[in-house]
């Protein structure tokens, strides 16, 4: 089965817990790369690839992400984040991306019992890309430049913005494509409405093409947040 991320809520047991979150913020309206969703075996056959094709020829941009969701990973009792695959930088031909999926995604998924799927999304070309933690009291953001793993990659964080009380304090390295006013409003904005519909502390990754703020994950936070990251 292949599905829109975007035409309706998604179910965990079906597709993983990565892919429901997802298609509950864009049927939301909130702003998600448009992705499509498949399920494993669902690239089988010459008509799936044609399905691909169309689809990946409506797209504005070079380049597109494989990502895999299980009912493993991004769970409201335990997030375990970071147990499944992401793939980037990958060109949006339908033979390549069915050859990925089948030799790399799926083998991955038969690790996972219950809903399980590939997301196939397009990337969006990052000027800054990172994380968000968004509580009821404070957001907390973190983003390095011009990659599309950025803080999720292990690499040293080159902006923090910790937002409290209508308060904002940064710490940046200055980059002279960023407007950090819009941006702050944006990311601001769009944590604030993740967490009032899922309603629990929200980690996000997003990331910022210079003009707009996407989310690409978003998941409940299930530990307690160090100090560091409340500060």
């Amino acid at each position: 089965m292949i599905v829109d991320i975007a035409n309706a809520p998604l179910a965990p047991n079906l597709w993983g817990h990565k892919v429901a979150q997802l298609s509950r913020l864009a049927t939301a309206g909130l702003p998600v790369p448009p992705a499509l969703c498949l399920q494993p075996g669902a690239v089988t056959g010459l008509w799936r690839g044609s399905i691909l094709g169309h689809w990946l020829s409506a797209l504005t941009s070079d380049r597109v992400v494989l990502r895999s969701s299980t009912q493993a990973e991004d769970r409201v009792d335990d997030a375990r984040a970071g147990q499944t695959v992401s793939l980037t930088d990958l060109p949006p031909s339908a033979e390549h991306l069915i050859r990925v999926i089948e030799q790399e995604i799926e083998p991955d998924l038969i690790r996972y019992d219950g809903g399980r799927c590939c997301i196939l999304q397009e990337q969006i070309p990052c000027v800054l890309g990172g994380v968000a933690f968004k509580t009821p009291e404070s957001l907390v953001v973190e983003g390095c430049y011009d990659t599309p793993l950025a803080t999720t990659g292990g690499e040293v964080p080159q902006l923090r913005l910790v937002c409290r009380d209508g308060i904002r304090e940064w710490e940046f390295i200055d980059h002279d494509r960023v407007q950090y006013q819009r941006f702050a409003v944006q990311i601001e904005d769009l944590a604030t409405r993740i967490h009032a519909i899922m309603r629990t502390p929200v980690d996000m990754e997003w990331m910022f093409d210079g003009r707009s703020v996407f989310v690409v994950q978003a998941r409940p936070v299930t530990a307690p947040l160090t100090s560091e990251d409340q500060a």
